[in-house]
């Protein structure tokens, strides 16, 4: 296992915006993602709050963050 940021190119996350069909409102989700993640979040990405992370701080293969992530 290669330490975190070794040969990695960053990539760009962003806020989510979600619609809770349980609770019938548009939330903003606890995990950043790609654009790809958000799409496949069935979200929108919140433009303006787009940071570059390290891919390691992805969650296994997926295109975004763990719940609750805060960035470096």
């Amino acid at each position: 296992m290669q330490p975190k940021g070794l040969n990695s190119l960053p990539v760009r996350v962003y806020k989510v915006r979600l619609y809770d069909v349980i609770n019938d409102k548009v939330i903003i989700s606890r995990r950043m993602a790609t654009e790809a993640g958000a799409a496949r979040m069935g979200g929108q990405i919140i433009e303006d709050t787009g940071i570059l992370i390290d891919p390691a701080d992805l969650e296994g293969r997926e295109q975004w963050t763990a719940i609750g992530f805060e960035p470096s």
